[in-house]
């Protein structure tokens, strides 16, 4: 889950069952009048993810690639970053800028939390 209709939208949430969630942050709590851009759709596509590939990285090289955060990277924690994509057709601010999401999967509390960052 991430806000795509809010900029610069940190959020954070954890699971409270199987298949529910809590979300305990979620800034900015309203989208801006002009965001997103003219046309973002209503609804975005639906695509199938599934895990091709499994690599290790330093905590150097998760700051260095979760360097726009502000985030403290921390070893008890799962880093994912999804960058964006052309086939989704869409871009979260714009055709001329990239953005990730990022995710953090704490290990020991359960809990959640992300943001985009411009690449």
């Amino acid at each position: 889950y991430y806000g795509l209709c809010f900029e610069g939208c940190e959020l954070e949430w954890e699971r409270t069952r199987t298949a529910a969630i809590r979300i305990t942050k979620i800034e900015p709590r309203k989208s801006e009048q002009d965001y997103p851009y003219f046309g973002f759709p209503d609804l975005l596509p639906y695509f199938s993810l599934k895990v091709l590939d499994r690599s290790e990285a330093s905590l150097a090289d998760i700051e260095s690639a979760v360097y726009n955060t502000g985030w403290v990277v921390d070893s008890e924690c799962v880093y994912i970053l999804a960058h964006s994509h052309p086939q989704m057709g869409i871009a979260l601010l714009g055709p001329d800028v990239d953005v990730d999401l990022v995710f953090e999967y704490n290990l020991n509390t359960g809990k959640i939390r992300a943001v985009n960052q411009s690449t």
